[in-house]
């Protein structure tokens, strides 16, 4: 590759895919952006005891909106307070007592007894606080497997929707499910033969489905599908994307380029599934083409943060489509909203440069450019890091793990 086709290192493109910091507990327990606790969703109690990968995390400040939600149980223990935390907390109180109306009814009398106990119990309980461990699922709705799990979900992001509530995130709202996944470590697949055998298979150990635009509040990790098509003639080669010309959610003048295909997989679908329904809708190739000429070349995992901070875990299988020399059958715009262009690899070198990828539309192009020896050890001095990142460890719980 010549210096001209790439001119600097290509590690901050992958930090901006991938920018949620590293941690080194199972999980991730801190919210990045602003410290506060997250706390770990699992099938049972006994899960969160065994310290395996949870469902998903969701932020401490969000409990009071499930603490009363049905089929939903919340693991807490009441923990001593050190001297500066009573300290601090008898210093909230005292503010919170001093902004009550001063017309407050003084006349009342009380036991002078009674009043020096009530002191007594209110002194005691300020030495405590309650800290939420987990939140996991009642044994009633475990019994009814995926359905009743489900069902619970649905109930709770449903009546956030109506109350207007996340409205950064739901107003996304696709009307379609995704699958949720629990570790096959979880004791619900050991209860018996069949549990076990079902989560063991591909895509087998599934916890719930829930509405997509959901899954960031509980940083839930979501799958999804990138196909890249490419031509290579001998010193031609070229890589074919995508232009969106109507993307409201984006900067102006920035983010306008994607790879060639992309697609979430929806409930009860497959990666192979999910592609062929994107390159389809995207790009107007027949089933037949995807099922003879993609090839599966494996998966890239990224932590993102979304703008209003919602956690993204993120699972996307990749897929490489050469076009047939003899007959190239290059995408076709589908709509209004996008059309394809042919970029070579130094124009690809270009746009990363510029930003005019989308994030995770850079990571996936930077894995194509590492596998087909466009990006190496050589010409990148971050390319260890590059890789790692490309595959990194969130902690959270997906396929077959």
């Amino acid at each position: 590759m010549s210096s001209s086709e790439k001119t600097q290192s290509l590690l901050n493109i992958i930090r901006q895919a991938d920018n949620f910091p590293n941690f080194s507990t199972g999980y991730p327990e801190r919210h990045p952006i602003n410290g506060k606790r997250l706390i770990p969703l699992y099938l049972s109690q006994k899960d969160f005891q065994n310290k395996i990968e949870p469902i998903g995390i969701l932020p401490a400040i969000f409990i009071n909106e499930i603490k009363n939600e049905k089929g939903l149980k919340i693991l807490s223990i009441m923990k001593k307070l050190n001297e500066k935390e009573k300290s601090e907390k008898r210093k909230i109180k005292e503010e919170q007592k001093k902004s009550k109306n001063s017309n407050e009814d003084k006349s009342k009398q009380q036991n002078e007894i009674t009043k020096g106990k009530e002191k007594e119990k209110e002194k005691r309980k300020e030495d405590y606080k309650i800290t939420v461990l987990a939140i996991y699922f009642s044994d009633e709705v475990n019994a009814k497997g995926v359905e009743g799990r489900t069902e619970v979900m649905a109930r709770l992001v449903d009546r956030w929707k109506n109350e207007k509530k996340f409205g950064y995130a739901l107003k996304a709202w696709t009307g379609e499910k995704i699958s949720i996944y629990a570790s096959t470590r979880s004791l619900f697949w050991q209860k018996d033969k069949e549990l076990k055998n079902k989560a063991r298979k591909p895509f087998g150990n599934v916890a719930f489905e829930i509405e997509r635009a959901a899954a960031p509040i509980f940083g839930f990790t979501t799958l999804g599908v990138d196909l890249i098509a490419y031509q290579d003639e001998g010193d031609k080669f070229g890589v074919w994307v995508r232009k969106l010309e109507n993307d409201s959610q984006q900067s102006k003048g920035r983010y306008r380029t994607v790879n060639t295909v992309s697609g979430a997989i929806a409930a009860g679908k497959t990666p192979l599934d999910a592609v062929i329904v994107a390159a389809r809708e995207e790009a107007g190739w027949a089933e037949e083409l995807i099922k003879s000429n993609a090839k599966t070349a494996g998966l890239i995992s990224l932590f993102q943060i979304s703008k209003w901070g919602g956690l993204l875990p993120c699972c996307d299988y990749v897929y490489d489509l050469k076009l047939p020399s003899e007959d190239p059958q290059t995408p076709k715009k589908v709509g209004e909203d996008n059309a394809f262009q042919l970029l070579s690899i130094s124009e690809l070198f270009s746009a990363l440069e510029n930003n005019e990828f989308t994030p995770n539309s850079s990571a996936i192009i930077i894995d194509f450019l590492i596998r087909h020896g466009h990006i190496t050890a050589e010409n990148e001095p971050n390319y260890l890091e590059i890789i790692r990142r490309l595959h990194r460890r969130t902690g959270i719980a997906g396929p077959g793990h």
